[in-house]
């Protein structure tokens, strides 16, 4: 199907050439303008195809070679999973880093919504 896309192509091109060349002359008749119509036509879907075809080689040789940012992002979303992460927190002025405990409060802190927190004022 793909085989002589490109020799395929370079004949409909020459052939929509020569029918304008034709046309600057003396003109074409309606068969020729017909004619002209169906070759841009074949020539629209062989550039569909071959985008299709560039496209489908650009997928398989990314699957062959990989991404190359693919070690990178990955790092970064390591990284920014371990910086997320809750390790302890304050519980009645005491720091606990037990995982149950940590947990509970943070389920009751978020359910009953963020306390205000007194902030220093100028005064």
């Amino acid at each position: 199907m793909f085989g002589d896309i490109n020799r395929i192509k370079s004949h409909i091109i020459s052939s929509i050439k020569n029918l304008d060349l034709v046309d600057e002359d003396i003109g074409l008749d309606d068969e020729d303008r017909y004619d002209r119509r169906g070759l841009l036509s074949k020539l629209n879907q062989i550039n569909f195809k071959q985008k299709f075809l560039l496209k489908q080689k650009a997928r398989v040789k990314w699957l062959e070679a990989g991404d190359l940012n693919t070690r990178y992002f990955h790092t970064m979303l390591k990284w920014r999973r371990l910086k997320n992460i809750v390790h302890g927190i304050h519980i009645q002025e005491q720091w606990c880093e037990e995982s149950s405990r940590v947990k509970m409060s943070l389920e009751i802190i978020l359910c009953l919504g963020f306390l205000p927190i007194s902030r220093p004022g100028l005064d």
